[in-house]
């Protein structure tokens, strides 16, 4: 996992420069940050998961997944409209080129969030090797698609990449 999340940053650095790394965690400060909600909620809701019973288990975990979802619009949304001011007032202006992959990068917080609580459903099902290997899929199809869409499109063919990544692991 760690491996798939560094390697983008080593990626730009090849194929742009050093300064894209800069603007590129700037945004990805941001997307870390959006995960942490459905993280926190995650670790409460896995023990809860595991200490029912594989029939009840789904019924809590989709609840809360369907929650997660709606938090994490709400706050993507809030990120999304402040992004433009807020970003060069914490950074400087030169760092308003960090906007537009955040902007990318947003549904895929959302994506995410939402997969990293439907994971305490397989943990209920006493499965928890099923989200390894959703993961790994993912993290393969994000470094795949970083290495054709970042010569020609840059930070923005990255964060692009990791929005399809998303969504094919949420989909999963």
């Amino acid at each position: 996992s760690q491996m798939f999340k560094r390697a983008d940053t080593y990626l730009l650095a090849y194929f742009i420069d050093a300064r894209a790394v800069g603007y590129y965690s700037v945004a990805m400060t941001a997307y870390e940050a959006l995960l942490s909600i459905p993280r926190s909620i995650a670790h409460l809701l896995a023990g809860e998961a595991t200490a029912q019973s594989p029939a009840e288990s789904p019924y809590t975990v989709s609840r809360a997944a369907r929650n997660v979802l709606w938090v994490m619009a709400l706050a993507v949304t809030g990120i999304a409209v402040v992004s433009p001011w807020i970003v060069p007032f914490l950074y400087g202006q030169d760092f308003v080129r960090a906007v537009p992959p955040l902007l990318v990068l947003l549904p895929a917080a959302v994506l995410v969030g939402y997969s990293i609580c439907l994971q305490a459903y397989f943990l209920g099902l006493r499965r928890p090797g099923l989200t390894s290997a959703f993961m790994l899929v993912g993290g393969a199809v994000n470094l795949a698609l970083s290495v054709a869409l970042i010569p020609r499109f840059g930070m923005v063919g990255n964060a692009v990449a990791t929005v399809v990544a998303s969504a094919l692991t949420a989909g999963f």
